[in-house]
């Protein structure tokens, strides 16, 4: 779901606020037609009030430095030129939180020196009080700048600090409420999000597009909290204010669906199980089987992907459901296509309780991504079907060592497809579409570049013996710092002399895989 930016908000353009030149640039390609992520969409009209500084630096430039005022404005438009410039993504984040942070330095400098007997005449109480109000306003604004880049940059519980941390200092517009939700939806805190987007959605200067981002805000909150027919009608008030919006019609869509599976008067099985709570209408026996599983795999999703248990991501349960074949059936959508699916707006997982076997390898699967999702709001498709496909066929050995097995199923198909010629290139794989991933031949090359270099010899790079060794690593770490399908492809195999010679190491090592 990839709705469409509006980069410069009614309620500024009523202020008569310019446009900083790279915010003015940033916002002149967003409009030409770039479809953004969910976290574009969101955080954007934020992010063009804080490039010009907010009302706090204009209204107080006699009392405010200018280093202050000009952190703000390059703040905000390094924001939004890494919403424009993906491709320098996390450069442009990074410099964003700089600027940032350089301005609550001059903005504690400020207020350390208004107190100094020795800085000068001393302030009399009205400049004083002016000079504290100002000092709060853009205290505030450059800390929702630092939570922006934060949560562009994927450090989700600094960002959520940086959140609280505004709102003391001052209330922000109401459009500040927007990056609260946002923020505290991915820290797993549905309450808190459902709370800020209302307050954004009782605010009548808010723009039309910004109430309908409020109410998308606000039905993901409540479907994550199981109110699924308030959610829905969520969704209409989105739709109502933008009748295009993709990303109404899809949550619309998820509300309805969840709607439609309904407990009453079913005695279910339940297992929890750190951070999942398995919900079972087939009897006991699934779910312990589906938990006895977990309970082996949680330990190597934690392990190759950590999450601190301090962490709020880590505190989020997510659901999942094991269902007879009439209550899936009824769901529709991705249960049309598949056995089992994971929901991510609405965080739960779905699976088709037919076969023990069968399902309890499709919830590993489902969970992984589950696990991977609380990390990363949108993880690269080939990584994260690829990684759910090794670990749904990892194994524990007698003394508890895992074991990666190749992946049957995708190992046989993929070996197929390759002797028939039918290759996948390693680059188009890396920024392959959710939808490409469906198919066959897709799926089963994210499982072998996955468990290739998974299993390659840690620590290489340009002169090491082993060509594909410790690309993985570099991979998955601009990834996990906030860095786009592209920067990550860049850091992890750009130093490629020779791509197809890696092609062809991967291609022998997958056709020796299983005596193939």
């Amino acid at each position: 779901m990839r709705p469409g930016t509006d980069c410069w908000p009614d309620c500024v353009r009523a202020r008569g606020a310019a446009e900083p030149p790279r915010a003015g640039r940033a916002a002149a390609a967003a409009r030409r037609g770039r479809r953004g992520t969910w976290r574009a969409t969101l955080l954007v009209p934020l992010l063009a009030m804080l490039a010009a500084a907010g009302g706090a630096a204009r209204a107080a430039e006699a009392v405010l430095p200018e280093p202050v005022r000009a952190a703000a404005a390059e703040a905000a438009a390094r924001l939004l030129s890494a919403e424009a410039e993906p491709a320098q993504r996390r450069a442009h984040l990074g410099a964003a939180l700089a600027a940032a942070e350089r301005g609550l330095l001059a903005l504690a400098r400020c207020a350390a020196g208004s107190q100094d007997p020795g800085a000068g005449a001393p302030p009399d109480a009205a400049e004083q009080a002016a000079l504290a109000a100002a000092v709060a306003r853009a205290r505030a604004e450059l800390e929702r700048a630092r939570a922006a880049a934060l949560l562009g940059l994927g450090r989700v519980p600094e960002a959520l600090a940086a959140c609280r941390r505004a709102e003391a200092a001052a209330p922000g517009p109401p459009a500040a409420a927007l990056l609260e939700a946002a923020v505290s939806l991915r820290a797993g805190e549905p309450a808190a999000a459902l709370a800020a987007a209302e307050r954004a959605r009782a605010a009548a200067e808010l723009g039309v597009r910004e109430r309908a981002r409020a109410a998308l805000l606000a039905g993901r909150a409540l479907l994550q909290l199981g109110r699924a027919a308030e959610a829905a009608t969520a969704a209409e008030a989105a739709l109502a204010l933008a009748p295009l919006e993709p990303a109404a019609r899809a949550l619309r869509a998820h509300a309805q669906r969840r709607a439609r599976l309904r407990y009453e008067g079913v005695a279910l099985s339940e297992e929890r199980l750190p951070g999942l709570r398995i919900l079972s209408e087939v009897g006991p026996g699934p779910a312990r089987a589906v938990a006895a599983r977990l309970r082996e795999l949680l330990p190597l999703f934690q392990r190759r992907f950590p999450l601190s248990p301090g962490d709020p991501r880590a505190r989020f349960t997510v659901p999942v459901h094991l269902l007879a074949p009439l209550s899936y059936a009824r769901l529709g959508g991705p249960a049309a296509r598949a056995r089992a699916f994971y929901q991510r707006d609405e965080r739960a997982i779905f699976a088709l309780a037919e076969h023990t076997p069968e399902l309890v390898r499709l919830v590993a699967h489902e969970a992984f991504h589950a696990h991977l999702h609380r990390l990363v709001e949108e993880p690269p498709a080939w990584l994260d079907e690829g990684f759910a496909d090794r670990f749904a066929a990892a194994r524990l050995l007698a003394d508890g060592t895992p074991a990666f097995l190749p992946h049957p199923v995708r190992l046989r198909d993929l070996q197929i497809h390759l002797r028939a010629g039918r290759e996948v290139r390693l680059r188009e794989l890396c920024l392959a579409s959710r939808q490409q991933l469906y198919e066959e031949r897709w799926v089963a090359a994210a499982w072998g570049w996955v468990h290739v270099l998974a299993e390659s010899a840690a620590g290489g790079g340009p002169g090491a013996r082993d060509p594909l060794a410790g690309r993985l690593e570099r991979y998955l770490a601009a990834v996990l710092d906030g860095g786009s399908p592209e920067e990550a492809w860049q850091a992890a195999f750009a130093d490629a002399a020779d791509l197809a010679a890696l092609e062809a190491a991967w291609h022998d090592r997958i056709q020796a895989l299983g005596g193939g």
